[in-house]
């Protein structure tokens, strides 16, 4: 059985051929990748994919989870897209925060490979264990964000989804992926699921995150919340990150002109 937080199981969806089957992730996989970052480089690599095109529905497009997914420590709604990045031709990854990853991490699966190219655009569901391929032709071209909107007025509340945008599926080489107006953004990685004529991702699980000590992950849950929520944090609270962009650019850490200052006037 695999340690606390993880499910010991990958998902691999090959949507040219609409297959989708689990597999187990060795205990040692997960112990020297603790998810997300690095839990996806590994499958990547995995596949043997790093010399492929980006854009080639050979390409592994993956969404990895961390071992806190699903937990209740705070601002752990979190995921990882790692793909060969169009845009630099490395190993590219984006992360952001949504509902999306815990309802991801409840279909039982610790990451989600996806491979191949659809002939039409399509939308992957996940529900609970049961995977199927829905047509998006209906939404193609459309904003990501009312893309998941009519996605969930279809298919039900509960669900939650990933999706691309119009650059993405023109795979223009900066496009992102999204989640309910938030952006995994960095190498263009909304690209790689055009490319495979994926639309959108919905999942909706009913599987908890198995727990080693759930008695003392609630102790450090409730501890955490309560210091989270003092006036260090109110900035955050606030304004988000950007809170941080007037302290980074008097201390010259400011990334400016593609890294080449550390400060930017005005």
């Amino acid at each position: 059985m695999p340690r606390g937080g993880d499910h010991g199981t990958v998902l691999r969806v090959d949507v040219g051929r609409l297959t989708a089957t689990r597999h187990p992730i060795d205990e040692v996989v997960l112990r020297r990748f603790l998810g997300g970052v690095g839990l996806g480089t590994h499958l990547l690599l995995e596949a043997g994919r790093a010399t492929v095109d980006p854009l080639s529905p050979d390409a592994p497009f993956v969404v990895a989870l961390s071992p806190l997914v699903g937990t209740p420590l705070t601002t752990t709604a979190k995921f990882a897209v790692v793909a060969k990045s169009p845009l630099t031709d490395r190993i590219g990854d984006a992360l952001s925060s949504d509902r999306f990853a815990v309802e991801l991490k409840r279909c039982g699966i610790d990451a989600l490979v996806i491979t191949g190219r659809s002939e039409r655009p399509v939308t992957i569901v996940l529900d609970g264990e049961r995977v199927s391929f829905e047509s998006a032709d209906d939404l193609a071209m459309l904003p990501a964000l009312e893309a998941e909107t009519r996605l969930r007025t279809r298919m039900g509340a509960a669900f939650r989804g990933l999706a691309i945008g119009p650059a993405g599926e023109r795979l223009v080489r900066y496009a992102t992926v999204s989640t309910d107006g938030r952006h995994a953004g960095r190498g263009g990685l909304g690209a790689v699921l055009g490319a495979k004529h994926v639309k959108a991702i919905l999942a909706r699980g009913d599987r908890p995150t198995p727990l080693s000590d759930p008695a003392r992950v609630l102790t450090i849950a409730k501890d955490l919340s309560r210091r989270s929520l003092g006036p260090a944090t109110a900035k955050y609270r606030e304004m988000g990150t950007v809170a941080n962009v007037l302290l980074l650019n008097r201390l010259g850490a400011l990334p400016t002109r593609n890294f080449g200052a550390g400060s930017f006037a005005g």
